[in-house]
């Protein structure tokens, strides 16, 4: 640019007077070139995926506008460059970044044109006052909608990193929430678990003492409160000591699984309770069960165990593993004494051993 103007002003094109202002001019120009169409270009190549908010009437109409103001300005050279600007804002935030680049350099484009053919407000006697006017107005322009594009730009930014960090704090919320419902359960089932061990006898698998105590006192209220019968099996192993000598602990422990897990298969519903007594004893709860009912549950037990043919040479009752079996049945009334209702069970176990064993007996 400096030979350029150098060799201007030799040929006396330019005087040394306006070469100064020749220079700011022509840089200028050349800048404003950068700040034109440099906008576009790198928006291009950011390959932006801002869809078009506007539609298509709202475009054809500002446009048809833009024409006419345009017209009007470098055609018949009114000063009415100002109406431009809302225009040009327009295209800002109702169209791409991309668009409203093209905009800009549309108008600028217009403006250059119609100053180089001599039409216009910005045609001056100096060539000079020409160009600074121009590029004055194209870089206002285009400063204008840069900044605009930039703030808006920067707002959609933030938008979209708001949005981000919000999906992000859903998804973080939701595995929270799920690891926590996780948790929950786990405590659930860890406190089943728990509770399950501490109510069943460790060795045979059924219930224990100490549920079974539970049990049948919330049973036995229960059955006050609904006016229905209430049944309750104590059942002793014939002759364990002498099975446990003659066979050995290991083998007994393996026969008191046997038998209780086959009194497990002889109850008839859930709320049936069979649990571990003490020893060798074991103890069945029949909720909402009368005589003639207890009876046909403890002919079922001797004849299940009847039916495994445990041998057991030692026993005064029979060559295989038998029972005896003492029932208590009750319609208890708010006087009557739970302990007195237990305490006819052990009773008629104590009969039943003494008639031979391998039987049950009843008291009421």
């Amino acid at each position: 640019m400096l030979l350029r103007l150098t060799g201007l002003l030799i040929v006396n094109a330019l005087t040394i007077g306006e070469y100064p202002l020749a220079f700011i001019t022509w840089w200028l120009a050349s800048a404003l070139a950068h700040i034109l169409f440099s906008p576009p270009v790198i928006i291009y190549r950011e390959k932006e995926v801002l869809h078009q908010k506007a539609s298509y009437g709202e475009i054809i109409i500002n446009l048809s506008i833009l024409c006419v103001i345009c017209i009007i300005i470098f055609q018949f050279a009114y000063p009415l460059e100002y109406l431009l600007l809302p225009i040009l804002i327009w295209g800002v935030f109702r169209l791409n970044r991309w668009n409203s680049s093209l905009l800009v350099s549309f108008v600028a484009f217009v403006a250059i044109t119609a100053t180089g053919k001599g039409y216009g407000i910005f045609v001056k006697s100096s060539v000079n006052e020409s160009l600074m006017l121009l590029q004055s107005f194209t870089a206002m322009l285009s400063l204008t909608t840069l900044i605009l594009s930039a703030v808006l730009s920067e707002r959609q930014i933030a938008q979209q990193s708001l949005k981000e960090t919000l999906e992000n704090l859903e998804i973080k919320v939701f595995e929270r929430t799920r690891e926590l419902t996780q948790a929950q359960l786990n405590l659930k089932h860890a406190n089943y678990t728990l509770e399950k061990m501490a109510n069943t006898d460790s060795l045979t698998q059924v219930a224990n003492r100490r549920y079974f105590d539970r049990t049948l006192e919330k049973e036995w209220n229960k059955a006050i409160e609904t006016q229905q019968s209430l049944s309750l099996l104590l059942i002793d192993i014939d002759c364990f000591k002498q099975y446990n000598d003659t066979y050995g602990h290991q083998q007994g422990d393996e026969c008191l699984i046997q038998v209780a897990q086959t009194f497990k298969s002889v109850i008839r519903h859930d709320y049936d309770c069979v649990a571990r007594y003490g020893g060798e004893e074991f103890a069945v709860i029949l909720p909402n069960t009368n005589l003639k009912e207890a009876k046909v549950v403890a002919l079922k037990i001797i004849e299940k165990i009847r039916q495994l043919e445990i041998e057991h040479r030692t026993s005064t009752a029979s060559n295989f593993l038998t029972l005896s079996i003492g029932i208590s049945v009750s319609n208890p009334q708010l006087h009557d004494s739970l302990d007195n209702f237990i305490q006819k069970a052990d009773q008629a176990l104590y009969q039943a051993k003494k008639q031979g064993r391998d039987r049950f007996v009843i008291l009421v």
